[in-house]
């Protein structure tokens, strides 16, 4: 009857491990909430083989520097704990099976990847045939965070191509807009003029020459946006810095933003003596120029453009003042990132790509200077920037 009995136990006992076994490749199969199904997993194939507690230390993302762990049953104390955490680390480090009395400190590896170990506390009698169980679940562990995590980047991957699809399309047909507009009114002005049935007075004619010239420079601002954005993606913006009159540069500026509005006073205060500085001036008059064109822009009832200049400390620092619809401050840490626009009701009216103030920050930075903006809803906005003297 004993022999019986002992057969139906030993049978009993791998049945339990065959099930942890089994359960781990369900885990495997299914790798969503990784964490929890682990957990579930290691407590079975805990009860199989008979162990007390159970240390899991791994990285439950490829490329994380700093492990995470799982602890099930009765965390020991005293110079056990110590003996039980050296015994994880040296089985990681050595990626190798160690075992030393009570403790069996597995590593977990996928092909040449160190994921982590697992270090069970076990009876000291445990049988040489169960460490085998628990070096194979301790494969599997490793095998399922390993797919797990592959999956996780296949879909973070497939999410930034759909992404990224939808960013090239929008950004075509944003391009697409802005160019169709002013090349139309280009294409009506000329069509008119060419007609042969109407003579035109020279006072329409300069009037059609006039809107001729708005839109091909606004034309000309998209094509100089997207090749300066493109340039300094691939890190090819030159600053060529040379001694300049900040207080000239400024003034040209806003004499060429007053012509392109009748409806904004362009105002410009530049103190009688300023420090040298040496920058790009051809790159800050662009800087300039986007400054002054989005202040316009986003106050379309009119008003004063107020350009303020004064010296600081090491740094001269230029502030474009506007009396427009202003900035929300949740977006106002977004308004220098690359296509991005302020959600309103005037922004979706508003031609733009949002990379003005994109490239006002690269050049800046290029000089070495800082840039930032201020701004209060239905108040208006002021950017600044500085360069160094």
């Amino acid at each position: 009857m004993r022999p019986t009995l002992c057969l139906t136990r030993e049978v009993e006992s791998l049945r339990e491990q065959v099930s942890a076994l089994i359960l781990l490749n369900k885990v495997f199969a299914d790798a969503e909430g990784l964490r929890s199904r682990v957990q579930m997993a290691l407590a079975v194939l805990m009860r199989a083989v008979g162990a007390s507690y159970c240390l899991l230390e791994c990285s439950f993302s490829l490329g994380e520097d700093t492990f995470q762990s799982l602890q099930l049953g009765t965390e020991p104390t005293g110079a056990l704990h110590k003996a039980l955490q050296e015994h994880a680390q040296a089985a990681r480090e050595s990626r190798q099976l160690l075992r030393q009395d009570n403790i069996i400190a597995v590593p977990l590896c996928v092909q040449d990847l160190g994921l982590g170990a697992m270090t069970l506390l076990v009876a000291e009698d445990f049988p040489p045939d169960r460490v085998k169980i628990v070096e194979t679940a301790a494969q599997q562990v490793a095998a399922i965070i390993y797919a797990a995590d592959l999956l996780r980047r296949e879909r973070e991957a497939g999410d930034q191509l759909r992404e990224l699809d939808k960013m090239r399309s929008d950004f075509v047909a944003m391009v697409s807009h802005e160019l169709r507009t002013p090349l139309t009114c280009i294409k009506g002005f000329v069509d008119t003029l060419l007609r042969s049935d109407i003579n035109w007075s020279e006072t329409e004619q300069g009037e059609f020459l006039r809107s001729i010239k708005l839109s091909s420079e606004q034309a000309l601002r998209v094509v100089e946006d997207l090749l300066s954005v493109q340039q300094a993606g691939q890190g090819k913006v030159a600053i060529v810095a040379k001694t300049i009159d900040l207080g000239h540069l400024v003034a040209e500026s806003c004499r060429r933003a007053q012509s392109t509005s009748s409806n904004h006073t362009i105002l410009w205060t530049v103190p009688a003596t300023l420090p040298i500085v040496r920058a790009d001036f051809v790159r800050l008059s662009q800087v300039m120029d986007n400054l002054l064109h989005n202040a316009i822009k986003y106050s379309p009832l009119g008003g004063e453009v107020h350009v303020r200049v004064r010296g600081m400390l090491g740094e001269v620092e230029v502030a474009v003042i506007d009396h427009g619809v202003g900035i929300p401050p949740a977006q106002l840490g977004r308004v220098f990132d690359q296509f991005y626009r302020i959600d309103n009701s005037l922004s979706r009216k508003t031609e733009g790509l949002g990379l003005g103030l994109a490239i006002v920050r690269t050049i800046v930075l290029l000089h070495g200077g800082r840039v930032w903006a201020e701004s209060s809803p239905g108040t208006g906005s002021t950017f600044y920037f500085t360069i160094p003297n």
